[in-house]
C-alpha cells in the first residue's frame, strides 16, 4: 500500500465534509484512532450494516482495538475489506497512513456503488 498523493488527500477531504460526524476532523488519524468517526460514516453509507452502539469514543490502546475488531469483523468484512492485526494496530497508533488509505478505500467503494446505481436509472 503505497500512501496517497496530495490530490487524492484533497479529493478524501472534499469527500469527508459530506458527512455530519460527532466530531469535527482536524488530524486523520488522532481524531478517528478510535474507529467512531469510521463507524459513523460507515453507519451514513450502509445504514443497514452499522449499529452504532458497539462503538465507543474512548482513548486506551485497549478500547481502541476492540472498536477497530468489532468495525472489522461485522461491517468490513461484509464490504470486502479485510483488515489484518498489523493494519488495526497501524490505525489505532496512527502509523503509516493507514486511515487515509482505508477511507480512500471507502470513497472509492462507495463513489463505484452510486455510479453503478446512476447507471441503472
Amino acid at each position: 500500500m503505497s500512501p496517497l498523493s496530495n490530490e487524492e488527500l484533497c479529493e478524501l477531504c472534499v469527500w469527508l465534509q459530506q458527512f455530519h460526524l460527532s466530531k469535527s476532523i482536524k488530524h486523520f488519524t488522532r481524531d478517528m484512532s478510535d474507529g467512531v468517526l469510521v463507524a459513523e460514516i460507515l453507519k451514513s453509507l450502509f445504514p443497514k450494516l452499522v449499529d452504532l452502539h458497539n462503538y465507543s469514543k474512548c482513548s486506551s490502546t485497549a478500547n481502541k482495538l476492540s472498536n477497530w475488531q468489532t468495525l472489522n469483523r461485522k461491517v468490513l468484512r461484509r464490504l470486502n475489506i479485510y483488515l489484518d492485526d498489523g493494519m488495526i494496530m497501524d490505525l489505532v497508533s496512527g502509523s503509516n497512513g493507514i486511515m487515509e488509505i482505508l477511507l480512500n478505500e471507502l470513497m472509492v467503494l462507495t463513489t463505484r456503488e452510486e455510479a453503478g446505481k446512476n447507471a441503472k436509472r
